[in-house]
């Protein structure tokens, strides 16, 4: 088993606390249809997507992160949903500036 750096423990951390702050914003509901997660896989709750990947500062970027059903996630990675990047992207930037994010931030 690989070993964590410190780095990335630490990023994690916030990684984690980040999402728990997201999946409350939505109120454990799919941030694109509104669903109720009804999976036991994700253990009924919403999971995140990161849309352009979750290399480098991708991972805590909120702008990159869309809060989803475990089935909407499935379907985003085999490239089955109705949605582009883009169109993903404009849907979490309306999403996060009502929330308070700054743009720049990000």
């Amino acid at each position: 088993m690989k070993a964590v750096s410190k780095k990335r423990q630490d990023q994690l951390k916030e990684y984690y606390a980040l999402v728990v702050k997201l999946s409350r914003w939505c109120h454990n509901r799919s941030e694109l249809s509104g669903a109720r997660p009804t999976e036991w896989q994700a253990g009924f709750r919403v999971v995140p997507h990161h849309i352009l990947g979750r290399r480098g500062k991708q991972l805590l970027n909120p702008f990159n992160i869309i809060m989803v059903t475990h089935t909407e996630h499935t379907a985003i990675h085999e490239e089955r949903s109705p949605y582009t990047k883009e169109q993903l992207l404009e849907i979490v930037k309306t999403l996060r500036i009502k929330q308070g994010f700054k743009v720049n931030n990000a």
